[in-house]
């Protein structure tokens, strides 16, 4: 059986699945006459290191490692929000040796900003199990100059914004906030949260919309600002950030 790990965005959400196909058991299978898992599961992640999924992965992978007794190491495949990820577990034998994490904006938001033939379909996996959901957070250093929403406003210039790719939360809960704002904005995608955090720290971006989890302790440490969250109210770790809504 070919396992996914999904999570959703505006707040990220993980969760895992598996494909409707065979049935993987944990206890004595039926069929095979075997337990599940037998030798090494590979876990794949559609994000680059050291980002929130890829974070989420290697915790599942310990908990899984511990509780079952077997190897599931983590193995990033970035690049299209996770659709290489999703494609290398799709085309897998069904014997769940191939397992892998992913945000659910591959199957909420992605769709809406690709090519149809480009659409990866969520109903070639059953969920199993929600894992995460994290809150985005729009950042910025402290050297551009901007300590709020109406100091993005007031910039005069087109704010070149980083995000964890196209057709991600990331990028949807930014455009949506310049859109209603009036700001003039352009999109720079990165292949998950670490490049797009690093292109922020670097003054690469003026501002970008990355996970709160990836985020959390550069702005603790002052070496990011926080000027909003996508979320319907303020959250507990960072409260006096105002909320983009």
């Amino acid at each position: 059986m070919r396992t996914f790990l999904a999570g959703l965005a505006l707040a990220t959400a993980t969760c895992l699945t598996l494909t409707s196909c065979s049935g993987v058991q944990s206890g004595t299978a039926g069929d095979s006459g075997g337990k599940y898992p037998s030798g090494t599961v590979e876990m794949y992640v559609g994000a680059s290191a050291g980002g929130s999924s890829d974070l989420i992965s290697r915790a599942v992978s310990k908990g899984l490692s511990d509780t079952l007794s077997a190897s599931f190491p983590v193995i990033n495949r970035e690049g299209a929000n996770g659709a290489l990820a999703a494609a290398e577990v799709a085309g897998a034998k069904p014997d769940g040796k191939k397992i892998a994490i992913q945000n659910a904006s591959l199957f909420a938001i992605t769709p809406l900003a690709v090519a149809p033939d480009e659409v990866t379909d969520i109903d070639d996996f059953d969920i199993v199990q929600g894992v995460s959901r994290d809150d985005y957070v729009l950042v910025t250093s402290p050297a551009s100059g901007l300590r709020s929403l109406d100091d993005v406003r007031k910039a005069g210039k087109v704010i070149r914004y980083g995000t964890t790719g196209v057709g991600t939360g990331a990028q949807l809960s930014a455009a949506l906030l310049f859109k209603t704002s009036g700001v003039e904005s352009q999109a720079v995608p990165f292949d998950g949260g670490a490049p797009a955090l690093a292109a922020v720290l670097g003054n690469q971006v003026d501002v970008a919309s990355i996970q709160v989890g990836e985020g959390i302790e550069n702005i603790q440490s002052g070496k990011l600002t926080a000027l909003a969250v996508f979320g319907p109210n303020r959250i507990e770790y960072l409260p006096d950030v105002p909320t983009a809504k």
